[in-house]
């Protein structure tokens, strides 16, 4: 395991040289929309799961950004005494809005992942998830303004009943995505009596088919390929509080990089060292997007219901005179867990 802890850390310094440019639709709680980020996270929660994540951005001028998924993630058990999770199935609806409708982005995604143990004794494993899906883009082009509909012979410059080029354009384009990635994990089920800690390393890799989302009939316009490195380790300061830094990592084939990092920290009400039913779990946690914005969390976990809120604010508004195109979003998450027992278990994922 040390050879691991070396190579996770090795990552996320290595991430810290790079800078970050261009931005992709993405929930700031990445791990509470865990199959947008990584298809292998269909392998870890041990029980029935569903989970909602909406995200909503104003505008000054009262336009809203909206983005929102939900996923469904069953387990995949074994039979007999020695029961084992061996893997898991999740289905993932997803919508994005940008301009009140004006850009439309709506599709499905299957998940399934297959968990590969280490050793029949051994406190990590690693697994392997393939996704695939099917996504429509569509552009409202009627609410456009054309040069060509600009005269000089009106008063206000523009004519609406000129002729424009929209006619050109499909106003919606139909494409199929394929996806993969896989994660080491090591102490999923953080029996920190013990392993002090717990830790995950993973890499997805998205748009593996290139589709073709051109809105022009006869062209061809490829979406670029994406490349997501998510890691982080968990440690327990006491049986109340926990500690989790964390560092993600995207990059796309036209020459687009991201990296993101961030700290969580939870505390127990609860002094039962047992985790029985009822545990109530609050957590905190700051992220920061490289040259972007700082991203505020907090939420709070009850054995079966777990819910959180976070706030994205953009740096240049933090710091500067607000400007319409750099306002801050809000997002909340919602996920139940059915049929965890009452004496609690592995978490979903590596916030909760």
């Amino acid at each position: 395991m040390t050879n691991m802890l070396k190579y996770i850390c090795f990552l996320m310094l290595a991430c810290f040289a790079f800078s970050a440019s261009g931005q992709n639709s993405q929930f700031s709680q990445y791990y509470t929309s865990s199959l947008v980020l990584n298809p292998s996270f269909a392998g870890i929660p041990p029980d029935l799961q569903v989970s909602l994540n909406h995200k909503r951005q104003f505008q000054t001028s009262g336009i809203s950004n909206e983005l929102s998924q939900f996923s469904i993630l069953y387990p995949f058990v074994s039979s007999g005494f020695n029961a084992r999770q061996f893997g898991g199935i999740g289905l993932t609806a997803f919508s994005e809005s940008i301009g009140d409708n004006f850009f439309k982005n709506n599709g499905f995604m299957v998940s399934t992942a297959y968990n590969l143990r280490l050793g029949d004794f051994s406190p990590d494993y690693v697994i392997f998830g393939l996704q695939g899906g099917y996504f429509n883009e569509s552009i409202n082009f009627g609410n456009l303004q054309w040069g060509s509909q600009y005269t000089p012979y009106l008063v206000s410059g523009f004519d609406p009943n000129a002729a424009d080029p929209s006619a050109q354009f499909n106003d919606m384009v139909h494409y199929p995505v394929f996806n993969a990635g896989l994660t080491y994990y090591f102490n999923p089920a953080r029996t920190y009596r013990l392993y002090k800690y717990s830790a995950f390393s993973g890499f997805s890799f998205k748009n593996l088919n290139r589709p073709n989302t051109s809105f022009m009939g006869g062209e061809v316009a490829r979406k670029p390929m994406f490349m997501t490195y998510h890691g982080g380790m968990e440690f327990s300061i006491s049986h109340k509080l926990r500690w989790s830094p964390n560092g993600i990592f995207y990059y796309s084939t036209d020459n687009r990089y991201q990296f993101n990092m961030g700290s969580y920290v939870s505390y127990s009400f609860s002094d039962n060292r047992s985790l029985k039913a009822n545990n109530l779990y609050l957590t905190f946690g700051v992220w920061y997007r490289l040259r972007d914005s700082f991203i505020f969390t907090t939420g709070f976990q009850n054995n079966n219901l777990q819910m959180a809120f976070s706030y994205d604010l953009n740096k240049a508004y933090l710091f500067t005179e607000p400007n319409e195109s750099l306002v801050p979003s809000f997002e909340i998450s919602l996920t139940y867990t059915l049929g965890k027992d009452k004496k609690g278990g592995s978490s979903s994922n590596p916030l909760f």
